[in-house]
């Protein structure tokens, strides 16, 4: 049993350390992060794309993406019923810290 569990330490590192030794496919100097209005605002998704039209038009901006939360944030769930007009409902909400 302590040779498995050894084995199995052993590998998880190795896996740990290769992930952190391959290259990101980016570079973070030259990521900006932007917080905009939360996603589930009433007209996000239009504004979003103009907002992105707009950035991609300039010439030193080679592309633009859009996420729900900062990459490498840690995002939080919460889960709740709440009763409207006499009808239980599930509840899912995201907030991030």
């Amino acid at each position: 049993m302590a040779l498995i569990l050894i084995t199995v330490t052993l590998t998880a590192g190795m896996q740990i350390r290769y992930m952190q030794q391959q290259p990101l496919g980016f570079n973070p100097e030259q990521v900006l992060v932007i917080k905009g209005p939360k996603a589930y605002d009433y007209g996000y998704q239009n504004n979003f794309s103009v907002f992105t039209n707009k950035i991609n038009n300039l010439a030193s901006v080679k592309s633009v993406s859009g996420a729900g939360a900062i990459p490498g944030q840690e995002i939080y769930w919460y889960s709740d019923r709440i009763t409207i007009n006499e009808k239980e409902h599930q509840v899912f909400s995201r907030f991030c810290l």
